[in-house]
């Protein structure tokens, strides 16, 4: 039996948010991290939404935020 897996849009391995550097601009996030499952743009910060995979089939919500074209903030955002 041969299963080969693939990772839906956005999706990502725990810990490879590790990869995101403050001051990095969108193409090298997206080059770093696969493009973001969703995209928006809230009073001019550009918000990426990654989904990170966890042990137990648990999904975490990861943003990363950019002004200007450069990260000023990423991780998972408070609860609501």
């Amino acid at each position: 039996m041969l299963l080969i897996g693939c990772t839906p849009l956005g999706h990502l391995r725990e810990g490879r948010i590790s990869r995101v550097n403050l001051g990095m601009t969108r193409q090298q996030v997206v080059k770093a991290l696969g493009p973001p499952q969703a995209e928006s743009l809230i009073n001019g910060t550009n918000v990426l939404v990654y989904v990170e995979e966890r042990p137990g089939w648990r999904q975490i919500r990861i943003t990363v935020k950019l002004t200007d074209n450069h990260v000023t903030e990423y991780g998972n955002p408070a609860p609501r």
